[in-house]
């Protein structure tokens, strides 16, 4: 979990005072008196009231013609999630794929956009979540984002803290409250939320405030700020009810520091019970209930995935099993015994290569094996792959033949997990790409690999467990160019640097490598790009007849530019 650091007199991290974003300036109703601490406790997002306690309290003075009258005037009950699921779908989406300068966000607050920008180690999908639930108390249910976090602070321990609110008017969400690093918004139950910031050195601000019921507006019950006292020196602490930033719109307060920083430490914050954005159904038809592996279970699947027959899957990356790189499975065997090749395939191996002398050692791999452990393994038939074995073939024999250098193997250590609609999905440290992540189906005699990628760019555990295809798009032009013909319409508005980049996209998703230093660094930066065929040894004939057609097509265009 991430750490933030606070100011220490306070409850909550110290931000500048500020509905970014929301577009409601503030009421002036409140009590007359700062408000009595309140009892930290938890909230559910599931909390209601007690209808069977309410039924007790209130006697049934109903007649069965009021019922009926009632009955055929009643309003469809408001369906908040289907309201609510734009957000959400957003948010999660842009978690995922990363924050785009380029793109107009709806729904993505500020504190959302910073905590995606500097996600540290946490897996935000986890980490970050949300709640449905009437706040305030007025039969419309408000939609909060947010996450518990822990504080440097052993005092204050973990809060909550609340990125953006919506609430419902007329069937559409409205936004009522954002939050972010420089400007906390935390609940204090019953509509009520607490706001702490700071616009400088010398200014803090806190208070608390409500949503109104039946409505958007928000109305400030107790306002403080300090400020730079530019008469007297110092600092000079002032309030008000209306939450503006003003000292000629606020009473001066003749209190120490000391007790000013006393007046917030009174408010006490709820602890929300957040239901992780990973369990969001909204970019799926299911949200596919998800399988906590014990520390034992991690430790076996480690021992797993580092036995030779497994441990060649781990050193290529690849969102389809088809981009595996073979040579790296077989290298060590892939558990398979080798045995010694006869004087017959010796001499028939020097023949093929023209080599004089054989000076290592020969690997030899029967295609029949090949193709088997291929099937098993990817679900795909060897001949769907796009980087098969660039070893020696000698057809008379049937075997793969390598002139094998030394082995030098590391160890791989798993350091988290779950299981998802059967798939396990598996974090684990690579010694020379970091953290990466590992996805695969145990199917009894054999592990059936789906993907493996570094960490940044795999995990959608919003659909199923397996890895998110769509962000191995982060970047690109045209992100189907390899799965549908193209049509001048779709190019028209590209320059010829967008096309000669578009053109390049098609060569890049099958690893080819670049010449040319800025095509090379331009990929370089896109999370799906993974360099692992020299431009020499790039074969043409793995392209599609889609991509061929598209790569002319492009060609055409970018000429005439």
């Amino acid at each position: 979990m991430r750490k933030k650091t606070v100011y220490a007199a306070l409850l909550c991290v110290i931000g500048s005072i500020c509905f970014g974003g929301c577009g409601k300036e503030a009421d002036t109703k409140g009590p007359a008196e700062p408000a009595e601490p309140v009892q930290e406790q938890e909230v559910s997002a599931d909390a209601e009231a007690d209808p069977a306690e309410d039924a007790a309290q209130t006697p049934d003075t109903t007649s069965d013609e009021d019922a009926a009258a009632a009955e055929e005037t009643a309003q469809p009950e408001t369906d908040y999630d289907t309201i609510y699921a734009p957000i959400l779908s957003e948010i999660t989406d842009t978690i995922q794929k990363g924050y785009d300068y380029d793109k107009e966000y709806q729904y993505v607050s500020n504190g959302l956009i910073e905590r995606i920008m500097y996600p540290g180690d946490d897996d935000l999908m986890k980490v970050i979540g949300y709640v449905i639930t009437d706040i305030n108390d007025d039969g419309i249910k408000e939609l909060l984002i947010g996450e518990n976090a822990d504080y440097e602070s052993d005092e204050i321990g973990e809060q909550s803290y609340i990125y953006s609110g919506f609430t419902c008017a007329d069937e559409k969400p409205v936004c009522f409250l954002e939050g972010w690093a420089r400007n906390g918004q935390h609940y204090m139950g019953n509509g009520h939320f607490f706001n702490v910031g700071s616009n400088s050195a010398w200014s803090t601000i806190f208070g608390e405030w409500h949503l109104e019921k039946g409505g958007t507006t928000i109305s400030w019950d107790d306002f403080y700020f300090s400020e730079e006292d530019g008469e007297n020196g110092g600092i000079a602490f002032y309030h008000n009810k209306t939450g503006e930033y003003d000292i000629n719109k606020a009473d001066r307060m003749d209190v120490s520091e000391e007790d000013f920083y006393k007046i917030a430490d009174a408010y006490k914050c709820e602890l929300i019970s957040w239901t992780p954005l990973r369990s969001f159904a909204g970019t799926t038809d299911q949200a596919a209930a998800e399988e906590t592996l014990s520390e034992a279970q991690l430790k076996g699947l480690e021992k797993k995935l580092n036995d030779v027959g497994y441990y060649g899957f781990l050193l290529s990356f690849y969102g389809d099993p088809r981009d595996i790189n073979w040579h790296e499975v077989f290298y060590d065997g892939a558990g398979y015994d080798r045995g010694y090749p006869t004087h017959e395939v010796e001499r028939a191996y020097l023949k093929a290569t023209g080599d004089e002398e054989i000076f290592t050692d020969l690997t030899v791999l029967s295609g029949k094996v090949l193709e088997k452990y291929v099937k098993e393994t990817t679900g795909y038939e060897y001949s769907e792959m796009r980087y098969p074995l660039d070893w020696v073939y000698l057809k008379d024999f049937d075997l793969y033949v390598f002139q094998h250098g030394d082995t030098n193997r590391t160890q791989f250590e798993v350091v988290d997990g779950y299981k998802q609609n059967g798939v396990f999905v598996i974090t684990y440290e690579h010694p020379m790409e970091g953290r990466c992540v590992v996805a695969f189906t145990d199917e009894g005699s054999t592990l059936r690999f789906h993907s493996n990628l570094p960490e940044g760019s795999a995990f959608d555990p919003a659909n199923g467990g397996d890895i998110d295809q769509s962000t191995l798009t982060d970047g690109m032009i045209i992100p189907d160019s390899d799965s549908r013909k193209l049509t001048e319409d779709d190019l028209k508005g590209l320059d010829k640097q967008q096309l000669r980049i578009a053109r390049n996209e098609i060569y890049a998703r099958h690893g080819r490598k670049f010449t040319d230093q800025k095509l090379q660094e331009h990929f370089g930066k896109l999370p799906w790009y993974a360099p692992v065929v020299d431009p020499e040894d790039f074969d043409e004939s793995i392209l599609s007849e889609i991509e061929k057609y598209n790569l002319e097509l492009i060609g055409k265009l970018e000429k005439n530019k």
